[in-house]
């Protein structure tokens, strides 16, 4: 599969080249990998669902006619419900920093470690 990549040469103009997508990888809600990802949309799963109850209480944040940002306006969204197990020295990590640290950071880690795997670029 390519895409047409477009991008400036140094005098502005516009330069065009293909470029070639060599690995994927994925998270998203009912889908934890590329497989599973893909039955659910030729399967036409809707992974759209109600806050799960261990995220937050509907009762006391969901607002739909709030006007501040202290409250949200749907009850519903894209959930990860499946662990995704991440182990720190592997991505050069120190443990004491997944504490501090934001998930969004570590599940980019991990989406990014399996694309380059899926792509044959790790080492062997």
């Amino acid at each position: 599969m390519s895409d047409m990549e477009v991008t400036a040469d140094s005098k502005g103009s516009v330069v065009r080249g293909d470029v070639a997508i060599i690995g994927m990888a994925c998270n998203f809600p009912d889908a934890p990998d590329l497989e599973t990802f893909w039955y659910n949309i030729i399967n036409k799963v809707d992974a759209i669902t109600d806050v799960p109850p261990e995220r937050w209480d509907p009762e006391i944040f969901f607002n739909p006619n709030s006007e501040t940002n202290d409250r949200v306006y749907s009850k519903r969204g894209g959930y990860l419900t499946y662990s995704i197990p991440f182990n720190p020295p592997e991505f050069g990590v120190i443990p004491i920093a997944v504490v501090h640290g934001e998930p969004e950071q570590f599940l980019a880690l991990i989406v990014a470690h399996r694309a380059l795997a899926d792509a044959g670029q790790l080492p062997v």
